[in-house]
Parts: structure tokens; sequence; C-alpha cells
């Protein structure tokens, strides 16, 4: 089984914390928010009106991606968000967005704005995250 792990930056402090998320829709207001439960935080209070208390890192929502389950040649994680260069089977050097692809409900790049190819160990042996769109936005040009 694979691990189902997300990341996110904190609002304060602009960090990136990894662990599990957490969305708590207020149903009162149109904003949403999101949380981290990260693994070495991790400690649950139960009372008897069922109610759960632990710790969690308030995360930027636009900045929640999910874990691909996947690693590049380095043994970095890759995540929803991330920008990889790659060499393709035709020798040609490539850098793309990692990102979720609904209809074919895979993680994927787009090559030219409709075409997309999964991000699995069929796309390269040679993947390598170079950045992610948030820090370095200068890389998805």
């Amino acid at each position: 089984m694979r691990d189902i792990l997300f990341r996110g930056k904190q609002e304060q402090s602009g960090e990136w914390v990894y662990g599990n998320l957490v969305q708590y829709i207020n149903k009162n207001e149109y904003d949403n928010e999101n949380y981290i439960l990260t693994q070495d935080e991790v400690h649950h209070t139960l009372d008897l009106g069922g109610r759960i208390e632990c710790d969690m890192e308030p995360v930027e929502s636009k900045t929640v991606g999910q874990y691909t389950g996947l690693k590049d040649k380095n043994d970095k994680e890759i995540y929803e968000g991330d920008i990889i260069k790659w060499v393709d089977w035709s020798g040609h050097k490539r850098k793309a967005e990692v990102r979720y692809d609904e209809e074919w409900k895979r993680f994927c790049v787009w090559l030219n704005g409709a075409e997309t190819i999964g991000v699995n160990k069929h796309l390269s042996d040679d993947i390598e995250v170079i950045g992610n769109k948030f820090d370095n936005p200068e890389l998805t040009k």
C-alpha cells in the first residue's frame, strides 16, 4: 500500500509541512480551511462527545499538493505542483509541472496544452525535481 501524503506551506512561516490533509468546510462562509496533520506531531485526544483534538498546521490552500507515490532519480518525493525535468524517449530535454488529470485520474505533465503524459516509471529513468511552481514560478515559463 502506498502512502497518501500531502504537503502545504504554513500560513504564518511559509515553511513546507508534510503529512495528512484535513479540510475544514465552513458552511456559513465561502472560504474553507486546509490543515496538514504532521506525522511527527500527531497526538489525539478523544473526548466523550466524540470530538478529536490533534496538532495541525494551517496551510495556504493554493499550495496543497498530493504525493504522487513516486520519487525522482535523487530519491526525492514528487508532489503535485513540482516542476520536473527529464529526457524523453526521442532524446529531447523536457520540463513541466506535475498536475492531476481529472479526466484520466492520474498525475501527469502537460506537453502542449492539450496532450498529457502520465508521470510514472515509464516516463523516464532520469526524472528530477528542479523546484515547484510556488517557490520557483520562473520555472513554469
